[in-house]
């Protein structure tokens, strides 16, 4: 049976979405694994400088460091080349964006919301699940598999280990947060939907943008 991948929110800060191109499928997948190619090896060569964990943002204890930024600004560099679409938004926004998701757990766990280690096993072993099995229905689908598989092979774990590590715990449990507290502010009325959920997030890096420590970038 075919089903719909949802893969896509597996890792919020790196922004792993489907992609739309119009080149043929087969030249998308080189490019794709060229491009997490690149992406490795600009992270390795952070790591081999010992510049990964260097902070290049930080406000009310929520940080971002260089090896965070780095990865998701390459993923969206590939992703924009991959649709064919302009420059990507300055290295400050692209920072701003990682800070509001930051801010957006932090008020999540300042309004009592918890996520449990279940919650965590449980979201993982569902999204691992259709990872693992789905059909892609549609060129889009296959290339948001291909991203995700390629996402895995740079890592240079084996699936159970990428699964189980860490940093994808990590991924899923500040993702769960952020959700729950969506739904939450969806329910008392503070926003009507998604779209205000956004505005709401964007509202909370404002009230601190001033605030805000940025080390080598513009």
């Amino acid at each position: 049976m075919k089903r719909k991948i949802s893969i896509v929110g597996i890792l919020v800060s790196i922004a792993l979405i489907t992609i739309i191109s119009s080149v043929s499928a087969s030249s998308e997948s080189d490019q794709i694994s060229k491009g997490f190619d690149a992406i490795k090896e600009k992270i390795d060569h952070l790591k081999m400088e010992k510049a990964g964990n260097s902070v290049v943002a930080e406000i009310n204890g929520a940080s971002i460091d260089k090896e965070q930024f780095t990865f998701y600004k390459s993923n969206l560099e590939l992703t924009y080349s991959l649709q064919d679409k302009g420059p990507i938004p300055n290295d400050k926004e692209l920072v701003n964006n990682l800070l509001a998701e930051k801010l957006v757990v932090q008020q999540a766990i300042n309004q009592g919301i918890t996520v449990s280690d279940e919650e965590v096993k449980k979201a993982i072993d569902y999204q691992r699940n259709i990872y693992e099995t789905f059909e892609p229905a549609d060129k889009d689908q296959a290339l948001a598999l291909e991203l995700m598989k390629n996402r895995i092979r740079i890592s240079g774990l084996t699936d159970d280990e990428f699964w189980n590590s860490d940093f994808v715990k990590e991924g899923y449990k500040e993702s769960i947060l952020g959700g729950k507290l969506m739904m939450k502010l969806i329910s008392d009325g503070t926003v009507k939907d998604p779209e205000g959920f956004n505005a709401y997030k964007q509202e909370l890096l404002t009230k601190v943008y001033n605030k805000v420590s940025y080390t080598g970038i513009k």
